[in-house]
């Protein structure tokens, strides 16, 4: 799939969260109905599933991140994605390579942490997942959801810090 540098500025500019046309316009030098075009070839071309997005603070929602790796036989691999995926809890899920071949990120409210680590472990066991990892989380430290490959995105996000548990953009950098 051919992308252009205009393509990638808009894609590395919507996954560090900008929001309007308008903004995007201005950051990319180019029209707000560019812009638009833009945007549109790219969701129709299934790149873009959703253009908004929002970094919420998981901690002050009294919600735990809970994140699970595990080895599951590539017979039973395609059961147990449908059934993760269709856990309400899980909200990342991804087929891995190393010592997990499944990984999962799932929230929940405080207080609820062992009841939703049992019902996914029932699914683990069911498809007989070994070597299985759990870890839970109290804060998010980080959270980049923008590609690699452009020379944009290593410009404009390595100089942004988290700093006293917040992420924030230096004065200074350009946008």
């Amino acid at each position: 799939m051919i992308l252009d540098n205009l393509d990638k500025k808009i894609l590395q500019s919507l996954t560090a969260g900008t929001s309007s046309y308008q903004e995007l316009a201005r950051i990319c030098d180019v029209t707000r109905n560019t812009v638009y075009r833009r945007i549109a070839s790219l969701e129709s071309r299934g790149i873009i599933k959703n253009t908004l997005r929002c970094i919420v603070n998981f901690e002050k929602l009294d919600i735990t991140i809970i994140t699970v790796g595990a080895k599951v036989s590539q017979n039973e691999q395609n059961k147990a994605l449908q059934m993760l995926a269709a856990h309400r809890n899980v909200r990342l899920l991804s087929r891995s390579f190393g010592s997990h071949n499944i990984t999962l990120v799932i929230f929940c409210y405080k207080g609820k942490e062992g009841e939703v680590i049992q019902s996914v472990s029932s699914i683990l066991e069911e498809v007989n997942a070994t070597d299985v990892d759990i870890s839970v989380g109290f804060s998010w430290e980080k959270m980049d959801l923008t590609t690699l490959d452009s020379q944009f995105e290593t410009e404009n996000n390595i100089d942004c810090i988290i700093e006293n548990g917040q992420y924030q953009r230096p004065l200074n950098m350009k946008r």
